[in-house]
């Protein structure tokens, strides 16, 4: 809960191995993962998703991955101890 990171809130169509494909895209970039919780949204068959991730030089080319592979980014934020610094979605 204290720990640096970049977190990242997402969604995807709710189908079968969402999260293995997810999983599969973290591998690739060789991501450090601090944290993983799913949310499912029932009427609008969509899983949210938050994902945190230690900080490396590597997050942009790891969005954009998880962007291609079908997620949909809605927020990201890096946190820093006790300050935390907001990076807006475009």
């Amino acid at each position: 809960m204290h720990k640096k990171g970049v977190r990242i809130a997402l969604t995807s169509v709710e189908t079968e191995g969402i999260i293995s494909q997810l999983a599969d895209n973290i591998h690739q970039f060789h991501e450090s993962v601090i944290s993983l919780v799913t949310f499912d949204e029932t009427d609008k068959l969509v899983r949210r998703i938050v994902l945190k991730i230690e900080k490396k030089d590597n997050v942009d080319r790891f969005l954009q991955k998880l962007n291609k592979s079908g997620f949909r980014i809605l927020d990201i934020k890096e946190d820093k101890h006790r300050n935390q610094h907001h990076f807006p979605c475009s």
